[in-house]
């Protein structure tokens, strides 16, 4: 459930999408302004939400947008991703007795 508060119209989301095509600087090739437009649009983005956030979330807002986007690039392993977030899922042996 996401807390009424931090949900985001879309009309505000197509003010930053325009205001991103109109500021991310020009690029020589087609990719290169793909390339100035993700960025400049995931920092506008990364901005604006952090401003409205509270500051014990924001931490964890740029955690998930970080491994978000790193998976998007094929940068992090989703097994690596899954034991970091859930530990290991088998029995471990040999380590020390729980308390």
């Amino acid at each position: 459930v996401i807390d009424p508060m931090y949900q985001f119209s879309l009309q505000w989301f197509q003010q930053l999408a325009g205001l991103g095509i109109d500021n991310a600087p020009p690029g020589e090739t087609q990719e290169q302004r793909l390339a100035n437009l993700i960025s400049y649009f995931t920092y506008s983005i990364y901005n604006s939400v952090c401003r409205g956030l509270f500051e014990k979330h924001k931490l964890l807002y740029s955690f998930s947008l970080a491994t978000k986007i790193m998976t998007g690039e094929n940068r992090m392993d989703p097994l690596e991703m899954r034991f970091f977030l859930a530990g290991p899922t088998a029995e471990v042996k040999g380590g020390m007795q729980n308390p």
